[in-house]
């Protein structure tokens, strides 16, 4: 039921959505100041961003793929990225988490290849912060935060990088709009699918053929 006293949080909660990138970036005012940036497409086709903070003076060489500390090897416990990685650990991601940091130089929690194509649900959980802000003036305040609470699987389409093509318009499609237009087409009849599926602009400006074609539709749906 309800409640007429419920709030917007800022953060949308209580979802099913598959990570369809992720890499590390600065924040504009403190470039040092370093979070994941994780894109989710949910079941009902939203596109989420969420940022989960590194720390200070972490730094990424290689366009956000990695992140490097000059003087420490270890991302804090703390840290919103050390909390997201435990919970996607715990709620059942542990074995796939592992494989790829392997996969990728044993980096752990620094490389962001840990995360796309994977498939959470998602919850909100508030949390209580204090800290010194760049004016020197102490922050204390509650933060509302996205955090994976059961681990659904992996979308391998997205995971590879791998595009896919529509024969039709001779095209590949990027693996994060795969993501959306399969995630719309088993959540949405066919007219509303097209309706969704226009306002992305890769999608209108490289495959308008293909949604005219409903079999394209009916493929992602059984996929």
């Amino acid at each position: 039921m309800a409640d007429e006293f419920d709030t917007d949080k800022g953060v949308k909660d209580d979802y099913v959505g598959t990570i369809v990138d992720a890499f590390f970036k600065g924040s504009e005012q403190r470039p040092d100041d370093v979070s994941l940036v994780l894109v989710k497409i949910a079941e009902d086709g939203d596109q989420v961003e969420d940022y989960y903070r590194v720390g200070t003076d972490w730094a990424s060489f290689d366009g956000g793929e990695t992140v490097e500390h000059a003087s420490k090897s270890k991302v804090r416990a703390d840290s919103q990225l050390g909390i997201l990685t435990e919970k996607a650990m715990l709620c059942g991601a542990e074995t796939v988490i592992r494989e790829r940091s392997d996969a990728n130089g044993n980096k752990g929690y620094k490389t962001a290849k840990l995360w796309p194509g994977l498939t959470f649900h998602w919850t909100v959980e508030k949390r209580h912060i204090n800290f010194k802000g760049s004016d020197g003036e102490m922050v204390d305040r509650d933060v509302y935060k996205s955090y994976p609470d059961a681990f659904i699987g992996v979308n391998e389409q997205v995971s590879t990088g791998s595009s896919t093509p529509v024969e039709n318009d001779a095209v590949d499609i990027p693996p994060e709009v795969f993501a959306k237009l399969k995630v719309l087409a088993q959540s949405k009849p066919f007219s509303d699918w097209v309706d969704e599926a226009l306002t992305i602009d890769w999608v209108r400006d490289n495959m308008l053929k293909a949604l005219s074609d409903e079999s394209f539709y009916e493929t992602l749906r059984k996929e």
